[in-house]
């Protein structure tokens, strides 16, 4: 801190500082290139401006004046079913915003939102037009304290995860009993310790370290370098069309998603399931995330103080340890 001068990033440190150094790294990252973005446009609209002779005034001023008509209504923006920082995630790398003039025109975004749909580039994002429901939803409160979005069970729509619910509790099969999962005492006595619970299980061919568990994420997360070492390409995801939201708010823009299988324990207490990860491309100390979509499947039961995690399998219980 004592080497940064004052800036926007400086200040955002003193504000709300940064709990662990992935979290400061991506901050840092993300307002480098918002610096470099605004720098580059600075230098599109840096040009020589001709003069004006006196008693000269600029076209714009003069065409101003002799417009008596007030100016047309603009048509309203089209419904869309995703945010606009959602719309901005997905679309700004395909070239197809201007930046407009800083606190010139601030209908710029709602101008080219109109554009842009007209265009059919927006068609992705419109919502269509449905019956009312008959028992209209409230205001959400809105509050972000887990790792949120991505492809979660039923869909990404809120329709699609009602219908997912309602099948859930209605369809679920009868199963017969499980093996007895527990954790006794003296399986293991640790001194008291915060550690996260990272693992080393199986991910396609590849045994992969360095997989975080965490129950409070509402997909599963491969790291782009982890990905490419599987001998994967880009050309093999499936696009996505919605944002990750991590614990501060911010929002990453996933590069697709990739179904992979994926095994826990070892033989002949072994399971394997299919599972679906969200790629994305940040520094971090993890090449993967196990959250909820891939636990529940494997009816996991996950204890950070024994550093392992259980399951049921057709041998009895299967476990996998923390590993470093």
């Amino acid at each position: 801190m004592a080497g940064l001068r004052p800036s926007r990033f400086f200040w955002s440190l003193i504000e709300r500082p940064p709990t662990v150094l992935h979290e400061m790294l991506q901050r840092a990252n993300q307002f480098v290139a918002v610096e470099a973005w605004m720098a580059g446009k600075q230098e599109e609209r840096a040009r020589v401006r001709p003069e004006l002779a006196p008693g000269q005034q600029p076209v714009a001023t003069r065409r101003r004046l002799d417009r008596s008509d007030p100016p047309a209504p603009r048509p309203p923006l089209p419904p869309l079913g995703a945010s606009r920082t959602e719309i901005f995630l997905q679309i700004k790398e395909r070239g197809l915003l201007r930046a407009p003039v800083p606190m010139k025109n601030p209908r710029e975004l709602a101008d080219q939102s109109r554009s842009l749909s007209a265009r059919g580039h927006l068609s992705q994002y419109i919502r269509r037009n449905r019956e009312p429901s008959p028992h209209p939803e409230g205001p959400a409160e809105h509050r972000i304290d887990v790792i949120t979005g991505g492809p979660v069970a039923g869909g990404t729509s809120m329709s699609r995860r009602k219908a997912y619910a309602h099948s859930a509790r209605t369809d679920a099969p009868q199963r017969g009993p499980d093996p007895k999962v527990a954790f006794p005492l003296e399986d293991v006595k640790r001194p008291e310790h915060d550690d996260a619970l990272v693992i080393m299980t199986q991910i396609a061919n590849a045994q992969v370290r360095r997989i975080m568990i965490d129950t409070g994420s509402s997909t599963d997360v491969l790291y782009l370098d982890a990905f490419l070492k599987l001998g994967l390409t880009k050309e093999s995801l499936k696009p996505i069309y919605s944002a990750l939201t991590g614990f501060t708010g911010d929002s990453v823009s996933p590069l697709g998603t990739v179904t992979l299988p994926l095994t826990l324990g070892e033989s002949p207490r072994t399971k394997t399931v299919m599972s679906t990860f969200l790629v994305v491309d940040l520094p971090t100390a993890y090449n993967a995330i196990l959250g909820r979509p891939t636990l529940n499947k494997i009816r996991a039961v996950v204890s950070t103080y024994h550093q392992t995690v259980k399951f049921p399998t057709h041998a009895e219980t299967g476990e996998v340890w923390g590993s470093p």
